[in-house]
């Protein structure tokens, strides 16, 4: 979800009637967020059957959290909600199955139609309203067995916040369904004093939902692409324990290319497998690992603590380090300076007078 709204915001900043402070931008998210949560808790996916938010409306979370900072009223917000129910309204987990480039370009689609969409509103076009309970509503067009009660988008509203308890942070680059699995190969070669040399074999055992970055073999073995090996367990967890972390290192083109044309990182990949176990209804953690060594010693482990869920915070020296391995791969070198000045920003960001502080820190000088 954060990955949508944010550059949503940031980039609607330029567009706003005046100065938008610190609490106005975080309510929005908030916003943006909660309303995604509570949808996405409401239909359960197929591909996703758990209680957790997911991705396939992120232009109408994105476009409302806009709304929402813009300062509409709720009949403008409805308005904006239901404009971008009508521009996009279809699952967009394909770019993920077919490991394309579009998992990097999406969310530039979903902050344009944001932008256009509040933009539209403003002027005083209308919307449809029914996106849920309509004749052709959301709710009424899936036909999930499992679906939530309706009353799960407005139950507690305001009391309980699902988008708090369901989003993670991410120390890792790839996709989130490869997390506990480095995590968890990671920490239990570090608890158990195991080297890449010593494995002879890992195993995993997961959700249903964690099976995505596992089949269908063929191809997530054989990743063909950097996209494609985002979404591929055994490359990920494979480049972790040959380098001891996963970021975006991983995946670019260069690196990705000599791992797989190296013969002992390819048969390390095959000696990475995974089943599912239908008794885990988590979607992300509570994974188990098996180690087996190669001297015939078996090291299992449960992993349900991976930083970045609410059991396991990061903490703000993670989430700095994090940033700090992320400028690395910045398109323009901003330079330490404004490195730093992003860092004090958001270590105060509900004080911030103005956001547009923050867009200007991130933006390279003239010249």
């Amino acid at each position: 979800i954060c990955e949508w709204i944010l550059p949503a915001l940031l980039s609607g900043l330029g567009r706003a009637d005046g100065p938008v402070d610190g609490k106005t931008f975080i309510t929005a998210f908030a916003a943006g967020a909660e309303w995604g949560a509570r949808e996405h808790i409401t239909i359960r996916l197929q591909y996703n059957n758990n209680l957790v938010p997911g991705e396939c409306a992120g232009s109408r979370y994105a476009t409302i959290a806009l709304a929402k900072m813009y300062g509409f009223n709720k009949e403008q917000i409805w308005d904006s909600a239901g404009m971008s129910y009508c521009a996009h309204t279809m699952t967009t987990q394909q770019k993920y199955a077919e490991g394309t480039p579009d998992a990097r370009l999406q969310h530039g689609y979903v902050t344009a139609d944001a932008l256009q969409i509040t933009d539209l509103i403003k002027r005083g076009m209308k919307s449809v309203h029914g996106i849920y309970m309509g004749g052709a509503g959301l709710l009424k067009s899936i036909r999930h067995n499992n679906m939530e009660s309706p009353d799960t988008l407005t139950k507690d509203l305001g009391k309980t916040w699902m988008w708090k308890d369901n989003i993670t942070n991410k120390l890792y680059a790839g996709c989130y369904y490869n997390h506990t699995p480095i995590y968890a190969a990671l920490s239990l070669m570090k608890e158990k004093d195991i080297t890449k040399e010593d494995i002879s074999h890992i195993h995993y055992i997961t959700s249903h939902a964690g099976e995505h970055v596992w089949e269908p073999h063929d191809v997530k073995y054989n990743p063909q692409t950097p996209e494609s090996a985002m979404f591929s367990g055994p490359y990920s967890v494979a480049y972790a324990v040959f380098y001891g972390d996963c970021f975006l290192d991983a995946y670019k083109p260069e690196v990705f290319k000599a791992n797989m044309k190296n013969p002992e990182f390819v048969a390390f990949m095959n000696q990475i497998t995974q089943e599912n176990d239908e008794s885990i209804k988590t979607t992300f953690d509570n994974y188990y690992i098996i180690i087996t060594t190669k001297d015939g010693k078996e090291y299992k482990k449960l992993e349900s603590n991976t930083p970045g869920n609410q059991a396991n915070p990061v903490t703000w020296e993670q989430v700095i380090d994090k940033f700090w391995k992320s400028t690395k791969f910045a398109a323009v070198d901003l330079g330490r300076e404004k490195y730093e000045k992003v860092i004090e920003i958001c270590r105060d960001l509900e004080n911030v007078e103005d956001m547009r502080q923050l867009f200007e820190a991130m933006v390279p000088e003239e010249g």
